[in-house]
């Protein structure tokens, strides 16, 4: 198309350039009618300018019959393309921006999931040194039962009892805080009833869980437990109950 333009613009200046010289020659020869003039310039010049023109309305035809709509339709088409591929990019920016944003947040995930690992490791560590510290005081009630043994303070008849309950009343509003537990209900790991204690008999609690039971109260009918501090061992649901053992040993009547 600008092309044309510069064809049309090329014809134009012609144009003008021959009516220029047509003024001069009728001034030299003092006509006003160009068909009077008998100068041959004057009909060279009139002859061009009918074929420059000529030429122009052909140009211009061939301009309009070979598609100067079609380049138009092409640019706009093309224009149309252009912005459906800029609205594309903006899409494509956004999807990206969402991901980043994505990927910021599962940073977060990932570095909380490590800090509430980390605080496990420490739990189980805590907690290993806590069993530690039990064996440690079996170890210590072993040595105990030997020196009650060697003494003869006992009649050497031990009983043990396993797998007694205490509720967790900060876990339970319906728990009893000190718990009684009657010697004539237990039963032995060999499944013995317990023979009735004229005399209050010695009773040491063996820890089975992560919570301090202590005794309260020791009878010739019955014991009262209660528990101190527990620990979780980095589980977030608090027991319900704890479990805990006891020796019982007769002494001598």
């Amino acid at each position: 198309m600008t092309l044309v333009y510069i064809f049309l613009l090329v014809i134009a200046v012609f144009v003008i350039m021959s009516f220029v010289s047509l003024r001069k020659i009728q001034k030299q020869n003092n006509q006003y009618n160009y068909n009077g003039i008998s100068d041959d310039r004057y009909y060279e010049l009139k002859y061009k300018l009918q074929f420059i023109t000529s030429v122009g309305v052909i140009v211009i035809a061939v301009a309009g019959f070979f598609g100067v709509d079609k380049y138009e339709n092409f640019v706009a088409s093309f224009q149309k393309k252009t912005d459906s591929l800029d609205t594309k990019i903006k899409l494509f920016d956004q999807k990206i921006k969402s991901l980043d944003s994505n990927i910021v947040k599962y940073d977060t995930r990932i570095n909380a999931y490590d800090i509430f690992l980390r605080k496990m490791d420490l739990s189980k560590v805590k907690f290993s040194k806590e069993m530690l510290a039990s064996n440690k005081g079996l170890l210590a009630l072993k040595d105990t039962i030997n020196n009650i043994k060697k003494r003869n303070v006992l009649d050497k008849s031990f009983y043990v009892i396993d797998n007694l309950q205490i509720s967790n009343y900060e876990n339970n509003a319906t728990a009893e805080i000190n718990k009684k537990f009657y010697f004539r209900d237990m039963t032995t790991i060999i499944g013995d009833q317990l023979p009735i204690f004229f005399q209050k008999p010695v009773v040491f609690v063996i820890p089975q869980s992560s919570a301090d039971i202590s005794l309260i109260e020791v009878t010739n009918e019955y014991i009262i437990v209660d528990y101190g501090m527990f620990q979780h061992n980095g589980n977030k649901e608090v027991p319900k109950s704890f479990a805990f053992g006891l020796l019982i040993a007769r002494k001598s009547e």
